[in-house]
């Protein structure tokens, strides 16, 4: 008997739909709406919830962001190459920042949300958006490339700037190519290691209890907090 007979291809298994996530979190949305009609002084103190939800989302993004541009970028040992990818994600960004776009401005013209409303402008309070107003004055196109260079390097990642930490990962990506491929491996081995952490197939038991219950429960006191607003 060959090698290649001796070898047993198990199917994984199909998880039944009422355990997949996204099914309790629409259960979560609805019982978070139902709250906030039914109870509306209880749900107005769930909002934790939905704020600690997205606390712990964006805790995140800085570190997979930066472990993943420098994994990339110090695993392309050809500079061209890139280059090459650069230029194309910078294009594929702008393409679909304007079809994103176009999409919007067609969206408000033939909806036209908003309309029949009957808001008085003059009850409005504009202290709300002045803030938001003045930066556009203030920040011009040289202080924004200034502000993309972080005051410290651990800054970027305290403030949570995407922007700075981006470009921290470029260049630590480019550093860890410059130095060679011995220090290359060492150096990227924690990188690497930090991104296979949520590809990993195998978890623990503990794990898979905990991660399909608190989003569901975050997504519901959010729902249920803003409703009677």
């Amino acid at each position: 008997m060959t090698a290649a007979g001796t070898l047993i291809t198990q199917k994984p298994r199909r998880t039944s739909w009422w355990k997949q996530l996204w099914v309790w979190v629409l259960i979560g949305m609805a019982l978070g709406i139902v709250l906030g009609m039914a109870m509306p002084d209880l749900a107005g103190q769930m909002g934790p919830l939905g704020d600690a939800f997205i606390k712990l989302i964006r805790m995140l993004v800085a570190p997979i962001i930066f472990c993943t541009v420098v994994t990339g970028i110090a695993h392309m040992a050809d500079m061209a190459r890139i280059g090459r990818v650069a230029i194309k994600a910078i294009i594929y960004f702008e393409v679909m920042t304007t079809i994103a776009l176009i999409i919007g401005l067609v969206a408000v013209n033939i909806m036209q949300p908003g309309v029949g409303m009957n808001v008085d402008v003059g009850k409005l309070n504009p202290s709300v958006v002045e803030p938001y107003v003045k930066l556009t004055h203030e920040v011009g196109f040289i202080p924004f490339l200034m502000n993309i260079i972080p005051n410290t390097f651990v800054g970027a990642f305290s403030e949570g700037n995407i922007l700075q930490v981006l470009f921290i990962a470029v260049l630590s990506g480019f550093a860890l190519v410059w130095l060679g491929e011995e220090l290359l491996v060492s150096r990227s081995g924690f990188c690497r290691s930090c991104c296979d952490v949520r590809s990993r197939k195998q978890h623990t038991r503990r794990e898979r209890r905990l991660n399909p219950w608190h989003p569901p429960f975050d997504v519901s006191g959010a729902h249920a907090h803003q409703l009677p607003r």
